[in-house]
């Protein structure tokens, strides 16, 4: 049994959330605060706490100022807010999880298995593709038939008709749309999209700047709002944090 709080100003969002948790058997509400003064003074060390799901923006003292004194009393933290700007501020603060407004039962559960897994955990860098390279009908080449590695692949543009793709060596345009490519790499977890014309490999970035991605090669991404969450869920797997309690 996981013990959780909940910290959020808006009732409504309490008890919807209140909800949600109740339909999880191994996930026991310890207590609610719809003020985060109170919170901040109320929860200790003494009661084990697994997870803190807390609201961004409340008042008198902002959810992302309350985790730097609640971070070390859970085990977990999950940020939840109507503005898609704080995912990215969530992330500079270890948050475990991110949760936009209106979310569903189903993203909320998912999540929660997520962070506490039931099972042996899945092998995230196994693909279930053998293959390690594709091949397309290069536009620039004639239509010849051109051979791709996917580690080589920095990212993958759509471009109305047909696509582009940005490799280590050379950038490689084909009459494909966005959707075939992410068919070919659903399995493959290198790579994840960022926005509506965009699909991107992990193992190519650079640097990370709020929404803004700067690629191998000089290219440069802004990531679409209604991708941000999952992005930063994808990046949170790969990133290491010092310090906090685990």
């Amino acid at each position: 049994m996981y013990n959780c709080i909940i910290i959020e100003d808006e009732i409504h969002t309490i008890e919807l959330l209140k909800t949600y948790i109740d339909s999880i058997p191994n996930l026991n509400l310890v207590e609610s605060y719809s003020n985060p003064v109170v919170a901040l003074n109320n929860i200790t060390t003494k009661v084990p706490i697994d997870l803190i799901i807390m609201d961004i923006e409340m008042p008198v003292i902002s959810g992302l100022e309350l985790s730097k004194e609640l971070i070390g009393k859970t085990k977990k933290l999950i940020f939840i807010t109507g503005h898609m700007q704080y995912a990215y501020e969530a992330f500079q603060v270890h948050a475990d999880g991110f949760l936009l407004k209106p979310f569903t039962i189903l993203k909320f559960t998912s999540l929660i298995k997520k962070l506490f897994p039931d099972e042996e955990p899945v092998n995230e860098e196994k693909s279930k593709d053998d293959h390690d390279f594709f091949f397309v009908k290069n536009k620039s080449e004639d239509l010849n038939t051109t051979k791709i590695n996917f580690n080589e692949v920095i990212a993958i543009e759509s471009l109305h008709n047909y696509i582009k793709i940005y490799t280590e060596k050379a950038e490689i345009v084909a009459y494909l749309k966005l959707s075939d490519m992410k068919t070919l790499l659903e399995d493959n977890n290198n790579f994840i999209q960022v926005h509506r014309s965009f699909i991107i490999s992990m193992r190519h970035i650079k640097t990370i700047n709020g929404p803004n991605l700067k690629m191998e090669g000089d290219l440069f991404i802004k990531i679409g709002e209604s991708y941000g969450e999952k992005f930063i869920s994808f990046v949170k797997t790969r990133t290491l944090t010092v310090g906090k309690k685990k």
